[in-house]
């Protein structure tokens, strides 16, 4: 072969070289891993899984969580149990997919629903708005979560429970000190729930009886336990509650309480803790905080079952808002008095505008041929009187439909 066809030869190996290697080059490039998390055990543990998975959000999206539901049996105080629910949001939002309502906002929500508002500085609406309806305006969707704090002595477990799919159980080992609470939460996000939810034990709730101490346990370097027969409980028979509950008791060395508050239940807080502030616990070596349990013996409880009048059919009304059951018993009874026994039975239809106070501005019922025209009169009366809370925005539409008959 003569040399300048090889010397052609080998240029053109070099240009489809060149060509490979660019081509290379260009290439879209594979994207890189994320760095790897921090190597720390505890955390990989609660990697849980995206929430697209457990079906908590369609492509993964964020989704609200709201904590408001705390149980406890812990010697922790009022601002320390605050920590602890910090602590638990936060554990929350390290949860991929998962974001916690702030406090602030679910108590916010909480004060407009006492003060009978839909909004800071709206009207009064003519139905008191409730929580639940509110948190469905501000965080539609959002799932429910509970905090759950049991101990046996000084030992504990907190739990965190998301719509009973995903959980996170921490364990405590000194029940009266919050930092080590704050501790276990630290780094720590949710992962998938076990079969099986956390479900507190089913309790009487008919007892109203004498109250009696039926449990006390103490928590503290200079723990002393007092005996329950040394407890006086002839002060609390004045104070209301119900079946059960539990107070947190701060003592002093003296044997004094100087601080007291209510765990759970509804026993009336001022008298109970009056009550236990007039007794000895006895000397200790230094403070000390005491939960008792307290407990209402059974009484007899005579229960009457409600019937319908024969005189009347039974009325159940349904609207699009999605009302609380109170509010829908409510206006169940404002159109029972237009039917009677011999009204045909079968579903009406009805249209009403609401009023920003909640109040129904003009009512309109379709066409039917189930009611007399007098009972047709009666029910645009009633409808027209009926009480909503105050709508998200005005004018307001609200579809209802009405059932004569079971």
């Amino acid at each position: 072969m003569a040399p300048r066809q090889v010397l052609r030869g080998l240029f053109a190996i070099e240009l489809c070289a060149l060509a490979i290697a660019s081509l290379v080059s260009c290439a879209p490039k594979a994207p890189h891993a994320p760095d790897a998390a921090p190597n720390d055990s505890r955390a990989a543990s609660q990697a849980g899984p995206t929430p697209g998975s457990l079906g908590l959000g369609p492509g993964g999206a964020t989704r609200w969580v709201v904590l408001d539901a705390v149980e406890h049996d812990a010697p922790l105080f009022g601002e320390e149990l605050n920590r602890v629910e910090a602590a638990a949001r936060a554990a929350i939002d390290r949860t991929p997919g998962l974001r916690a309502v702030p406090k602030d906002a679910i108590s916010r929500m909480v004060t407009l629903a006492g003060s009978g508002r839909s909004k800071e500085g709206g009207p009064v609406c003519a139905s008191p708005p409730t929580y639940t309806e509110l948190l469905d305006r501000s965080y539609p969707d959002a799932l429910s979560a509970r905090l759950v704090l049991d101990c046996i002595g000084e030992h504990c477990t907190a739990a965190v429970e998301v719509a009973a799919e995903l959980e996170l159980v921490v364990k405590v080992d000194t029940a009266h000190d919050v930092a080590s609470w704050e501790r276990a939460f630290d780094g720590m996000r949710l992962a998938p729930a076990p079969l099986g939810s956390i479900e507190p034990a089913p309790g009487t709730k008919d007892a109203t009886g004498p109250w009696s101490v039926a449990q006390v346990l103490a928590f503290g370097d200079f723990a002393r336990v007092p005996q329950r027969s040394q407890l006086s409980t002839g002060d609390l028979a004045a104070c209301g509650g119900s079946a059960s509950a539990t107070l947190l008791l701060s003592v002093t060395p003296e044997g004094r309480a100087q601080q007291c508050e209510r765990i759970d239940g509804d026993v009336e807080m001022p008298c109970a803790c009056s009550a236990f502030s007039r007794h000895d616990f006895g000397a200790a070596a230094g403070t000390r905080r005491l939960t008792l349990r307290l407990r209402r013996a059974a009484a007899s409880v005579s229960v009457t079952e409600r019937h319908e009048p024969p005189s009347r059919s039974p009325v159940f009304v349904a609207t699009d808002t999605n009302e609380p059951p109170t509010r829908r018993a409510e206006h169940a009874r404002a159109l029972q008095g237009c039917v009677t026994a011999a009204t045909r039975k079968g579903k009406l239809e009805a249209s009403l505008v609401l009023a920003e106070s909640g109040k129904v501005d003009a009512a309109e019922l379709a066409q039917n041929d189930l009611l007399s025209e007098s009972e047709r009169a009666c029910v645009v009366r009633a409808l027209g009187e009926l009480k909503f809370a105050c709508p998200a925005a005005v004018p307001a539409r609200v579809h209802a439909t009405i059932r004569v008959g079971p």
